[in-house]
Formats: C-alpha cells, sequence, structure tokens
C-alpha cells in the first residue's frame, strides 16, 4: 500500500470511535473508499488497520490456493471473474446467476411450507440440481448444500463470536458432514454488503458485494449482488455461499 494511503489511514483512525464504542457510519465509509483502491478492511486492532486485495482486484502476486472442492468444473475458469446474483420478482426466495456476459446459469425456487427455509437449484432447463437447507435444530444459524439425491456436500454455520472479527458476521464452511473439515471462512463487513470468502490461510478467493441501487434500496429483500471470482475457484459453490449470507441477514 502507498505510504501516503498509509498515512491518510492513520490520521482518520480516531473518527472511528464514539467513545469507546465504534462509529460504524465512519467505518464504512472508510470501507468503500478503500474498495475503491482494490482494498478490503478486514479489520482493526489499537492504532493498526488490517486489509487485504479484494479478489479479482490488482496484481497480488502469489495465486491462491484453492480448496480440493467442486459443485461443477464448468464453473471454474483459469481467469478470475465476474458473476451477478439477482434476486427474482416472483418466487419465495427465487434468485438466478449470470455470467459476465449476461447469460441465465441457474435458477431457485424456495419451498413456501417448509420448516426452516428450503430452496432448490434448477439448471435453466428446470434439472433439479442442488438443494439450500435451514437446519432449524441448531442454535446457530446453519445451513446445508445437498445434491439433488439428499447428500449433504457441505456445511454452513454462522458463528455467534469470532476472535479476529468481534463486530463483524463470521461463517464457517465444511465439507460434508465433518464440521472439522474446514474449507472456506466468510467475513462480512459491519454494513453487511460485502462478504469476503477466504481459505483456511485468509486469502481471498472471492467477494460478493451487494449493488448500490434505487431498487435494492427499494426492497431490502429483493437485491442484486456482485461476484467477484478468483481464477480456479468455483463460482457456482461461491454463489451458493452468497445466497446463504442474503438469507441469514434476513433472517432478523
Amino acid at each position: 500500500m502507498a505510504e501516503k494511503e498509509s498515512a491518510l489511514l492513520g490520521i482518520m483512525k480516531p473518527m472511528f470511535f464514539e467513545g469507546d464504542k465504534l462509529n460504524p457510519a465512519a467505518v464504512e465509509a472508510l470501507e468503500l473508499m478503500m474498495a475503491k483502491r482494490g482494498y478490503e478492511i478486514t479489520g482493526m486492532q489499537g492504532s493498526q488497520i488490517n486489509m487485504v486485495e479484494k479478489a479479482g482486484g490488482g496484481d497480488s502476486g502469489e495465486a491462491p490456493s484453492v480448496p480440493d472442492f467442486c459443485l461443477d468444473s464448468s464453473f471454474q475458469v483459469n481467469k478470475a471473474t465476474h458473476w451477478t446474483l439477482h434476486q427474482r420478482l416472483k418466487g419465495r426466495d427465487g434468485f438466478q446467476l449470470y455470467d459476465s456476459a449476461g447469460g441465465s446459469k441457474y435458477f431457485t425456487k424456495g419451498k413456501f411450507f417448509s420448516l426452516g427455509k428450503s430452496i432448490s437449484v434448477f439448471t435453466m432447463k428446470q434439472e433439479l440440481i442442488f438443494r439450500i437447507v435451514q437446519q432449524i435444530i441448531n442454535l446457530r444459524s446453519t445451513y446445508k448444500i445437498k445434491d439433488a439425491e439428499g447428500e449433504t456436500l457441505a456445511i454452513v454455520q454462522r458463528k455467534i463470536f469470532h476472535m479476529g472479527t468481534p463486530f463483524r458476521p463470521y461463517y464457517k464452511v465444511t465439507r460434508g458432514t465433518d464440521e472439522e473439515d474446514v474449507m472456506y471462512k466468510v467475513m462480512g463487513n459491519m454494513g453487511g454488503y460485502l462478504f469476503s470468502i477466504k481459505n483456511t490461510d485468509d486469502q481471498v478467493l472471492a467477494t460478493v458485494r451487494e449493488k448500490a441501487s434505487i431498487q435494492n434500496g427499494a426492497n431490502k429483500k429483493k437485491n442484486s449482488y456482485e461476484l467477484a471470482v478468483q481464477p480456479g475457484v468455483d463460482a457456482l459453490m461461491m454463489s451458493f455461499l452468497g445466497i446463504i449470507c442474503d438469507l441469514i441477514d434476513n433472517e432478523g
């Protein structure tokens, strides 16, 4: 990071607090400013502001390591990609994923009468391929990603408190039914409009950012998100994590 940017952050640091408490508005303003420069703030400790380069932005040098996990290899490409996850007008919990050229890749439908959220994922030919199912018996917000036959492929669980990010949403993503086999960590910002999906080495694999639009402001339950995905990362899985973040964010 440039020296003048580091100096600027040092000057602005006192603006982030009101007494002993963080000022969310000031933090979000800083996050927006640094996002334009290709950085994402991950935390503040004492006088230090921690940040990482955003996925798909800048030349970070070494490519991040990608977990040996893939829902669909056709969503893995050897370059950084951008996608749009759009919440549809009709249908409960209905989303649609578009590639950078505007082509539709899949859509979802929610089940109206179910104990907890239950979302089915279909190809554009209306073939069922995956399900995203909420586990209501768990005290923490927990979702399972299952294949069409009902086998659990991954579990996404929101942590109530995380030492590194005490004021931000934090999720862990584990393989299959093994809650100790962590593949991804998902961290949100204080406003809930930007999520970073990382590997266990804290390298950013993808970001999910809510689009700033009049439409999103008018209806918080009908949002659009931009997905920036690093080379070799399964964009399908990243989009599912984006959907789950939206579902959990709307639980409140």
